[in-house]
């Protein structure tokens, strides 16, 4: 568990004020087991739990120990005698507690120990019934303590929020289990309970207008409105977001299939970015010692708006990158040259920018290292120029056959070929069947017949399918929301497609729709994308209810505050697009982003892998 808590001082919503009553709950509830004790996290809850509160809050209220929930732990070593367990709500989590619990008892009674242990379980974001089901047919539902910590929204910075949840999209699209919906409209309701009820919502995709209805629903619950459908209270500050967006990630499975080229997109696509952390490989130039550097950890660097050149880096278009780091790094050499001709106060100045040398060098490291696996890849460039030939409505044949090499030439991992059959997939309305059985024959032979389930579950979601004939919407998708943009100049950018050289994210696009008068509910081209699309208002605002200068979502300087909610995931590349819709100015407003999980295709491909392992 570690992390570097983002600054969220920047906000245009209270962010902070959400994130230290998120602390607050945890350490209340670590304060209801007195003394010292042993914290077992589940491996998913670890990371963004480093968000809202570290280790040295945590060893303030007594943890001394600290564990990922797994297979063959033992917590009873006889040192304490407070066991907690954080974890997520799931069956496998509660029957490895169960084991590890019978078997601390067990262990306890051979050695004749007087003293007791005490089990303690605090499920995020809530509790459910199953999950007390079987603790109760297990037997140590009378030995536990369980409560909930509801930890709905981890702000991973000034404009991103998220619930963490990996498996919504699998469990929506192929499972058909729906209760995640419920968790993702009690975050937004939370969020409304802070920030005042949001007036206007749009929405597009099956589970949007699911998410839609709870939060009605979830809004008169809470007395967020009264029987009449008004506004029954407003938070201090008044109505702090103008509108709400609901966008289903199956509505736009494409934009995650493609690589994304922004700084942050591309570092996410080559090294993964966690819970705000990227890991940077060790690089030694001598052989021997990098062999011996293979088996250690890279180290981790914390990349958030805290970071005042990331924040400048992040949304440009990678070929971008290298320029702004050289002159960066110029300008403070020529400062460098004229020291002597300067006055003690310009010295002084001087002195405080020396304090962004190791960030400039942690920056030009990291770029040099992402130049060296794109730009500088043979085998990068002609996936990028196979993606770039399937978006332009071409290389179909091409493509197929270089997924073949992929699996056979490249011995690619499983979700890098998934990705791009995905791609093909969904610009043609389905694999050509001449490639399809070849492609499928070749991924289980491949990569092991068990991983037959695999190809069913990416088959229900929609990303794959065999072309079975019938019409092929995306020519016309394409053309009605301008996908593909001609000469896009990735420097001086005009247009959001620059966050993919030329490609301009659905998802984008609908918000912009969305917002527009009439919303989608009026978009015609909206209507060839399946999925209905909706837009209401909750409450209007009172007249006299705003202060002078304010806008209807209380900042005050005129501009909208916009939640946009992705339901299955969001990527960096998107979230970039939308920053800069939002620096434009024609939208006139401030974008706060809210996902289920923060993802790129590969992490979304995997998600639907339920035994991926590390194939």
């Amino acid at each position: 568990m570690s992390g570097v808590q983002p600054s969220l001082a920047g906000s245009v919503l209270p962010l902070e004020d959400i994130r230290s009553q998120a602390q607050r709950t945890l350490i209340s509830l670590l304060d209801r087991r007195p003394g010292r004790k042993v914290l077992v996290l589940d491996k998913t809850v670890s990371g963004p739990l480093a968000l809202v509160a570290n280790i040295g809050v945590l060893k303030e209220h007594g943890v001394e120990k600290l564990f990922h929930l797994e297979p063959g732990l033992k917590v009873d070593d006889g040192s304490m005698k407070e066991v907690v367990y954080l974890v997520r709500p799931t069956i496998g989590n509660m029957r490895l507690i169960s084991e590890q619990i019978i078997e601390a008892e067990e262990r306890m009674s051979k050695r004749k120990d007087t003293a007791t242990i005490h089990f303690s379980i605090y499920f995020t974001p809530r509790k459910t019934v199953i999950c007390e089901r079987i603790l109760e047919d297990c037997g140590v539902l009378g030995s536990l303590q369980v409560d909930e910590f509801p930890l709905w929204l981890i702000p991973f910075d000034e404009d991103v929020l998220s619930l963490e949840l990996n498996s919504v999209f699998n469990e929506v699209n192929v499972e058909k289990d729906f209760s995640s919906l419920y968790d993702v409209a009690s975050a937004i309701v939370q969020l409304q309970k802070v920030c005042g009820l949001i007036p206007k919502v749009r929405g597009k995709g099956e589970s949007s207008k699911v998410v839609s209805n709870l939060i009605q629903r979830l809004a008169l619950e809470n007395d967020l409105v009264s029987a009449s459908g008004e506004a029954a209270s407003v938070s201090e500050g008044g109505h702090q977001i103008d509108t709400l967006v609901l966008l289903d990630r199956s509505v736009d499975l494409l934009s995650p299939m493609c690589t994304q080229l922004t700084y942050e997109g591309l570092i996410d696509e080559m090294l993964g970015i966690n819970n705000g952390l990227v890991e940077v490989p060790v690089i030694s130039q001598d052989q021997e010692q990098q062999q011996q550097q293979s088996a250690r950890r890279g180290k981790k660097v914390p990349l958030n708006s805290s970071d005042v050149l990331f924040r400048e880096l992040r949304d440009l278009n990678f070929g971008s990158v290298g320029p702004k780091l050289r002159n960066k790094t110029m300008h403070m050499r020529e400062e460098y040259k004229e020291i002597n001709s300067r006055t003690f106060s310009e010295v002084h100045q001087f002195v405080k920018q020396l304090n962004i040398m190791p960030v400039l060098d942690r920056h030009t490291e990291l770029a040099s290292l992402i130049q060296e696996r794109s730009a500088m890849d043979e085998r990068f460039l002609k996936r990028l120029r196979c993606e770039q030939d399937l978006l332009d409505g071409r290389g179909i044949d091409s493509a197929c056959e270089y997924a073949e090499e992929l699996m056979f030439g490249q011995k690619a991992s499983m979700e890098s070929v998934l990705r791009l059959i995905a791609l093909v997939s969904l610009v043609n309305s389905g694999v050509p069947k001449k490639y399809y059985d070849t492609l499928r024959w070749g991924l289980l032979h491949l990569y092991g017949y068990d991983n037959l389930s695999t190809l069913q579950s990416i088959q229900h979601s929609g990303l794959i399918k065999k072309y079975e004939g019938g019409r092929n919407t995306f020519p016309q998708v394409k053309k009605a929301f301008r996908l593909v943009v001609d000469e896009v100049d990735d420097t001086a950018p005009t247009d959001i497609s620059y966050v993919y050289s030329g490609y301009a994210p659905l998802s984008c696009r609908l918000v912009d729709a969305a917002l527009k008068p009439g919303g989608l509910g009026s978009d015609e081209a909206a209507k060839m994308i399946p999925g209905p699309q909706f837009s209401y208002e909750q409450s209007r605002v009172e007249e006299g209810l705003l202060g002078e200068g304010e806008s209807e979502d209380g900042s005050g300087d005129g501009r909208k505050t916009v939640l946009v909610v992705f339901i299955g995931g969001v990527t960096f590349a998107e979230i970039s697009a939308l920053r800069f819709m939002s620096s434009q100015g024609g939208l006139n407003c401030n974008f706060i982003v809210m996902t289920t999980k923060l993802i790129n295709g590969n992490s979304l491909v995997k998600s639907l892998c339920s035994d991926f392992g590390d194939k």
